[in-house]
């Protein structure tokens, strides 16, 4: 069996668009919860500070949008708690597992 590049091209990109895809999912859950219970970036930002011990405005806008980059799963489960997601820990460990899968695991600081 041969394997060429554009065989290999297309896996890529498929790989690519799977990742994009789940971040996005967990992102557009989130933005969700937020605009439901009329909370800004800003403010989730502030209460996943609470839960995750990091606050980051920009990146709660780069997890709702799906953008490229994982953001960190404790801060992902920092604003899954924020928003007001029921089993907030359940999502983030499966978000965690995911990041796991597609980019392998990583070194967190806590």
């Amino acid at each position: 069996m041969t394997i060429s590049a554009r065989d290999v091209a297309t896996t890529d990109k498929a790989w690519r668009q799977a990742k994009r895809e789940f971040r996005k999912a967990f992102g557009d859950v989130a933005r969700a919860y937020r605009k439901a219970n009329g909370l800004t970036a800003k403010a989730v930002s502030d209460k996943a500070f609470e839960f995750a011990r990091q606050a980051n405005v920009t990146g709660v806008y780069n997890f709702e949008r799906g953008r490229p980059g994982w953001v960190d799963p404790k801060f992902a489960e920092g604003v899954f708690r924020a928003v007001g997601i029921p089993d907030a820990e359940l999502l983030g460990s499966a978000y965690r597992d995911l990041k796991i899968l597609f980019h392998g695991e990583t070194k967190e600081t806590n």
